[in-house]
Parts: structure tokens; C-alpha cells; sequence
């Protein structure tokens, strides 16, 4: 079968980059011919990032171009990995951008298989669809042979907007797979440490996490909280200081996967206290590591996260209720590994090569 992986940002996008990899590496494995289509952009923090055993080909710097200019070279590209019958799963982040509609739906690409695949949708911090983008992202669904969404919440918000599409529409989630080996974690220790991984936008939370953790430290908490991830940092590096925590919280900003790892390996547990959420791709790795998780009990990370098993579940907004949970998760070891024991178990099944698997039967 002949494959091609398009994201409906770039391939730079840590998380694009994570589940394009996975994805393409169990393809290639199982004899597909697989390559993966991407925008480049160099403007704002990026990673360079290893595609795996599938070739990656980057079409040039899309801030350079001109709109017309650009969905003419994505279409090349496209089209030059594309032989009648192949298959192009467009990747989408729930942000029709100016390019998709005329891009998925050009005539050069109708020999094409599309599948479109969720990971996102009304997504809170981004305008609603306007009735034009939505006609836009309805013919492309219309278009499009398969559609999967990476959680139940995602497919019921989908199907209440386009019910036209409901008996195309399955739930593929994101993979994982257990950490390889890596170096040493990018953080001087003083003292354990609470890790979360997120942008720091509104609906991720950290906020509410960073006010439940000035909270458990007046209570005794002996940790520190270590957070990763592209964006604007200083608004809640702020927060920490009115809060007198400045000391306790360390930014660590965009981080190579590897770092990534070798942080979440080392840290005393994972946690994450998003608004929203369509899945929790970080909390599913932390699981993998072997960590004890602290979660939001919100959206697709609800599906995965079960309270008691594989993680303490908590209403985002009840600072007491995620404070009183950080002060015993640090405290007590024996829970600690229970939950790490549940998050393993869970981890194996969500491994790449089954996730792959699903995405090859919709491929068919």
C-alpha cells in the first residue's frame, strides 16, 4: 500500500512530530510504502525532528510564499507521492487553515484514498467554525473515503455537527510505546520533582496546576514542579512568583523527545489539569514510563485515565481537590506504585504497532 501522512500544521510540532513517526515506523515495518508531506517553517521555536525509516519531503518555508504559491508546491508534493489508489490520511488539528479545502479537494488528488483524522475539534482556545469554514471542512469530510477521531469525545462532537458522515466515522487513538533508553534528564535535581508537559494555553491548565501547587507547598510539599513546552512562558512564571513559588516551578520551554523522556523517567509523578482535553498523549507516555499520573477528569483523557487504577482523577477547577492529591502523591510511595503499575498495563495496550494496525484497516 502506498501511504502518504499529511498534518494540517507542520511536521516541527512535537506532538504531530511523536504520532507521524510512530505511525509511519509500523507502516514501513509492515511493507508499506509510506513518506510523509509537510510545510516548512522556521519562524518560532521548533524541534528538528528524526521522521523515522519514512522519508520526509518539506516543501519550502511556508512564510515565504505567497498562499497561492504554497498550495501549489504542496500539491507537487503531493501528488508526486500519490500513484492512483494510494492513500492521503490528512491529519487535522480542527483549524481549517486557507490551504486545506483547496488543496484535499484539488482534482489532482482525487485518485487518492483520503482519510481525515481528528485530533482535535471546537477547540476552546480558537474561533468557532464560521458557516464558509464550515461548508469547507463538510465537503472535505464528504470527500474523504474514512474518517477517524483520536477519542470518543471527539467522534460525538463530530457527528453532532456532520451526522452525514457518522458510518465513516471510527476511533483510532494516539500510541505509545515504552521509553528507549536516554541520557541523563536536563534538570539539576535538589529536589524531587513533579513534571507536566503542555503549551502554556488557557485550556491546558497550568494555571490551575501551578495555583494547587503553591497550595500543597504551604502544606508541605517538598517538591518542585518542572514544566515543558513551546509558547509564552512569562505570564505564568508570574503567577508563580505573586504566588511565592517562583523557586519551586522551572520552566523548562521546547525540549527534544529524548529530554523529554529522560525528564518523565526521573520525576517523582506526571501530572496534567487541563480545561480540555481530546486525548492526553503526555499522560499515556508518563504511563509508559511507569509513572503515577494526576489528571483532569476531562474529555478524551477520561477515557484512558481511570481513578484508582492508573491515575488520580480531579476536577481541574477545585484547587483543594488537585492540592490535596500533589500532597499524596508525594507522600505516599506504595500509591505511587500502584498507580504506575495500572498506568503500565494501560500503556501496553495502546502500543504503535496496534494503533497502526487500526489505521491500516481504515486505510482499506
Amino acid at each position: 500500500m502506498d501511504i502518504t501522512l499529511l498534518p494540517s500544521t507542520f511536521f516541527s510540532d512535537p506532538t504531530y512530530n511523536r504520532i507521524l513517526s510512530g505511525l509511519s515506523r509500523e507502516f514501513v515495518r509492515a511493507g508499506h510504502r509510506t513518506s510523509i508531506v509537510s510545510q516548512q517553517i522556521s519562524a518560532g521555536p521548533q524541534l528538528r525532528l528524526n521522521p523515522g525509516p519514512a522519508p520526509l519531503i518539506l516543501t519550502r518555508d511556508c512564510l515565504a510564499l505567497a498562499e497561492k504559491e504554497r498550495r501549489s508546491a504542496l500539491l507537487r508534493a503531493l501528488a508526486g507521492q500519490l500513484p492512483p489508489g494510494a492513500v492521503l490520511n490528512f491529519h487535522f488539528s480542527g483549524w481549517l487553515r486557507a490551504w486545506h479545502a483547496p488543496v484535499l479537494l484539488s482534482k489532482r488528488l482525487a485518485r487518492a484514498r483520503l482519510v481525515v483524522t481528528f485530533h482535535d475539534y471546537r477547540h476552546p482556545d480558537l474561533p468557532p467554525l464560521t458557516s464558509a469554514t464550515r461548508r469547507a471542512l463538510g465537503k472535505i469530510l464528504d470527500r474523504a473515503a474514512r474518517i477517524t477521531a483520536v477519542s470518543g469525545f471527539l467522534a460525538r462532537m463530530i457527528r453532532e455537527d456532520f451526522p452525514v458522515v457518522s458510518d465513516k466515522l471510527n476511533i483510532v487513538p494516539d500510541g505509545t510505546d515504552a521509553p528507549s533508553p536516554s541520557g541523563a534528564a536536563p534538570f539539576t535535581r535538589r529536589r524531587a520533582y513533579i513534571l507536566t508537559v503542555g503549551r502554556p494555553a488557557p485550556y491546558k491548565g497550568l494555571d490551575l496546576l501551578i495555583f494547587a501547587f503553591a497550595a500543597a507547598i504551604e502544606k508541605g510539599c517538598a517538591c518542585d514542579l518542572v514544566v515543558c513546552g513551546t509558547g509564552r512562558r512569562g505570564p505564568l512564571a508570574d503567577l508563580a512568583k505573586k504566588l511565592g513559588i517562583g523557586g519551586r516551578v522551572h520552566f523548562k520551554g521546547l525540549l527534544p523527545p529524548g529530554e523529554i523522556t529522560a525528564l518523565m523517567k526521573a520525576c517523582l509523578f506526571y501530572a496534567t489539569t487541563p480545561r480540555w482535553e481530546s486525548f492526553g498523549m503526555s499522560a499515556l507516555e508518563a504511563m509508559a514510563a511507569g509513572k503515577a499520573v494526576l489528571a483532569a477528569k476531562t474529555g478524551g483523557l477520561a477515557e484512558f485515565a481511570r481513578n484508582g487504577h492508573n491515575a488520580v482523577l480531579v476536577h481541574p477547577e477545585n484547587s483543594q481537590m488537585v492540592s490535596s492529591a500533589i500532597l499524596r502523591l508525594c507522600a505516599d510511595k506504595g500509591f505511587r506504585k500502584k498507580l504506575a503499575g495500572g498506568g503500565a498495563a494501560t500503556a501496553l495496550e495502546y502500543p504503535w504497532k496496534k494503533i497502526a494496525g487500526r489505521y491500516l484497516s481504515a486505510y482499506r
